[in-house]
């Protein structure tokens, strides 16, 4: 099971309260920009944290998408939207179906899920304002 916290301010322990935790049957792992922290299965297991150097990641990624925008250059954006579409989708699907306990089917060609309306129903959410979902 995938689940990301972003700047969370209600988390037990504030140590992980920004980054991505994967949960294994066998261990879990914490991500964040500057390591990676393996726990055992056991709460009395020792955890092993690795340091990650990731020196102005934050900052070249985001002068890097203004440069984009500036040049209006698609090609020098490092993460196309596209593949930022696939990969949150997947993992947005991936917790619908484990939230729902239901399998959930992608069309491709509309970007819907199909024959569940429940999980098709958490797909989105209500906009504010004249805001409208596409």
């Amino acid at each position: 099971m995938w689940q990301h916290r972003l700047w969370g301010n209600g988390d037990v322990n504030r140590e992980y309260n920004n980054g991505i935790f994967f949960y294994g049957d066998k261990g879990s792992i914490f991500a964040d920009d500057s390591r990676v922290i393996v726990f055992g299965r056991g709460k009395d297991d020792p955890k092993e944290e690795l340091a990650v150097a990731t020196p102005d990641m934050q900052e070249r990624h985001l002068a890097g998408f203004i440069s984009a925008v500036r040049n209006k250059d698609q090609k020098m954006i490092d993460c196309q939207p596209w593949d930022a579409f696939q990969s949150t989708a997947t993992v947005q699907l991936a917790m619908i179906s484990y939230n729902t306990g239901s399998i959930v089917r992608w069309d491709k060609e509309k970007n819907t899920v199909i024959d569940n309306p429940g999980a098709a129903a958490l797909m989105k959410r209500e906009y504010r304002g004249k805001y409208i979902h596409p």
